[in-house]
């Protein structure tokens, strides 16, 4: 029985393999959740027209994968919303810091990646710091101060012996 219009739906679905496979997306180790991710970004990557795009597996070899962009849709900033945010993402992976952990190409091709999800949400608080701080007086109600700078993947105590000395911190 299908859920009541306006319910809480508890359950993710089970989309058949063949839906899966059909886009380009079946992994049979997915979970459920990941496996609905999967398709709904193979999805919106193909109502975008961006092309397929690729990874290699554990034997080594490239296969196509429908939560994937090609390298080339991901250098013309396929993975981000704007242009202005994919050119905050150029401009932070050209600027990071030694340790940062970015990697570029899950970064511009990887559509599940937690990386442009960030430049996503984030990004655009940066290029409006009155906005950013306005955001952060409602989602923090004792912050009184206001933002100045937007970084990415940045610690001042990256490398700090005192810390881990490893500059992952």
């Amino acid at each position: 029985m299908a859920p009541e219009f306006g319910k809480p739906i508890h359950q993710l679905p089970l989309i058949p393999a063949n839906v899966l496979k059909k886009h380009r997306v079946h992994e049979p180790l997915d979970t459920r959740f990941r496996s609905a991710a999967r398709l709904l970004q193979a999805l919106w990557r193909t109502d975008r027209g961006l092309p397929i795009g690729s990874y290699v597996n554990e034997d080594g070899k490239r296969r196509k994968l429908g939560s994937r962009i090609s390298q080339a849709a991901g250098r013309a900033g396929g993975n981000f919303l704007t242009p202005e945010i994919a050119q905050t993402a150029r401009r932070e992976t050209a600027y990071r810091e030694i340790g940062a952990l970015i990697d570029a190409e899950r970064l511009a091709t990887n559509l599940l990646s937690s990386m442009p999800l960030t430049f996503n949400l984030l990004a655009p608080w940066g290029h409006s710091l009155e906005r950013a701080s306005s955001y952060l007086i409602e989602l923090l109600p004792t912050f009184t101060g206001a933002a100045h700078q937007l970084l990415f993947e940045h610690s001042p105590g990256r490398g700090n012996p005192k810390f881990t000395a490893d500059h992952t911190r």
